[in-house]
């Protein structure tokens, strides 16, 4: 190209490298945290189907299969729980589970795999203590989702400040100004003018 062409080439081939490089990690960003917040969200209900399993009898590895299996709403949850019993298998549990909670990296699984390690390794009944942690996460979820909805009155304000607030102003100023209008073309006219 000509030489002065090299700033704009210049310029949108750095704009080009920036936008190829970020979007990516933002798609990657936004995957993470939607399989977050799945997980999230099917903690509670695996934790009971866990403790249903253990307290019918069932070893945990048996559990955590029969559990992913069953896990169809939520199946990034069922993807990890198949991926841990398969570390389990291979190597041993107290491993996966650590795995498992460097993998997902959210304070509710190494919550769980703290549980999980300590009722393997003390060969304590763990169903009360699932069942009780499961109650635990849903009340917790249910006041984040509480705090969410008391913040959308604050949030909203500003959008109708912006949006409303100018229309409101125009439908209850606009008679007045008509009428200051009117009488300041009523006092400008050839009445108006006269000397008293």
């Amino acid at each position: 190209l000509p030489s002065q062409y090299t700033i704009r080439v210049l310029v949108a081939g750095g704009l080009a490298a920036a936008a190829l490089s970020i979007i990516p990690r933002l798609y990657v960003f936004a995957r993470q945290k939607r399989r977050i917040r799945e997980i999230r969200h099917g903690l509670a209900d695996m934790m009971d189907m866990l403790s249903m399993c253990l307290s019918g009898g069932l070893p945990i590895l048996p559990s955590l299969e029969h559990v992913a299996r069953n896990l169809a709403n939520f199946p990034a949850l069922s993807d990890e729980l198949r991926i841990l019993r398969r570390q389990a298998e291979v190597g041993n549990l107290q491993h996966a589970l650590v795995d498992f909670g460097s993998r997902v990296d959210v304070p509710e699984v190494r919550q769980l795999t703290n549980m999980l390690t300590r009722g393997d390794q003390l060969g304590t009944q763990l169903s009360n203590s699932l069942h009780e942690q499961a109650d635990h996460f849903r009340a917790t979820r249910k006041q984040l989702a509480t705090m969410q909805a008391n913040k959308a009155p604050v949030k909203l304000t500003i959008p109708l400040l912006f949006c409303f607030a100018p229309a409101a102003l125009i439908l209850l100023m606009s008679p007045a100004l008509l009428e200051v209008r009117e009488f300041i073309e009523d006092e400008s006219g050839p009445l108006g003018r006269q000397p008293l």
